[in-house]
């Protein structure tokens, strides 16, 4: 299938797939919004409140439109992204810098994000604080997340401790955390 549209520069983008619904599912690219973040678009193609894009943006590859998975009020930056539950789709996972010049919403942290609906209740899951310093600007120290097929776990790494020099994997079991 050949998609059409604005050239987008996705930072870090993953394939993902919606939740099952009518035996039908949206498939798209999600990806830290780069280039786009903070900018404006027309209400019909970006789904907040004020038309802005946060730092995680869809693109449905069935309709051709975009829509940014969060609100950039007061949210800091979305670093890596991960949708390779793909045996129980409909969320995606996203690690978020602990970079003080930035918004308080998210700081730190690692994320769920439910495709079809990011506002509702449950939309935007806050999963646990990953405690990477990104202070020395080491990219392979970032917050790096994988969830498992299945959706029951998350595996990312952390500089976790007072050296922040070290990085480590962690494993985060996501039972009755992530519909």
């Amino acid at each position: 299938m050949l998609v059409e549209g604005p050239a987008v520069s996705f930072v870090h983008s993953a394939e993902s797939l919606g939740a099952a619904s009518n035996a039908c599912r949206s498939a798209g690219i999600v990806g830290v919004s780069g280039q786009f973040n903070t900018r404006s678009f027309p209400q019909n193609e970006i789904a907040t409140a004020n038309g802005s894009v946060g730092s995680v943006l869809a693109f449905n590859v069935t309709t051709n439109t975009f829509k940014s998975l969060t609100d950039p009020t007061n949210e800091n930056l979305a670093t890596h992204i991960t949708a390779t539950n793909t045996q129980h789709p409909g969320y995606v996972f996203v690690s978020y810098w602990n970079d003080n010049t930035r918004g308080a919403k998210y700081k730190g942290e690692l994320v769920a994000i439910n495709l079809d609906n990011p506002f509702a209740a449950n939309g935007t899951i806050e999963l646990a604080h990953h405690r990477t310093n990104i202070a020395n600007k080491n990219y392979y120290a970032n917050t790096l997340p994988t969830v498992s097929p299945d959706g029951k776990t998350l595996i990312f790494s952390s500089t976790w401790g007072p050296l922040q020099s070290v990085v480590q994997t962690f494993v985060l079991d996501l039972s009755g955390k992530v519909p």
